[in-house]
């Protein structure tokens, strides 16, 4: 998502499997990464890749990193 003075939009996971935009107010930006200092709750999942591919309101998986593809040779 975008970034401009300071203020960010980004994808949060909802409850019911998909992602809402959400505005968030920036703070300190240090090596590639920023102190979010408004708009989000505590223990809410903010998308951290793929974020470019979604759209507001669009269903998503959550993936675990225990997560493990497999395939079946048949």
């Amino acid at each position: 998502m975008g970034t401009s003075s300071h203020v960010a939009e980004v994808f949060v996971y909802q409850p019911g499997g998909t992602v809402a935009v959400r505005s968030v107010t920036l703070g300190t930006v240090r090596e590639g990464r920023a102190m979010v200092v408004s708009g989000l709750v505590a223990g809410e999942q903010v998308v951290t890749a793929g974020a470019a591919f979604l759209q507001d309101g669009q269903p998503v998986t959550l993936f675990h990193s225990d997560t493990r593809l497999t395939g079946d040779a048949q």
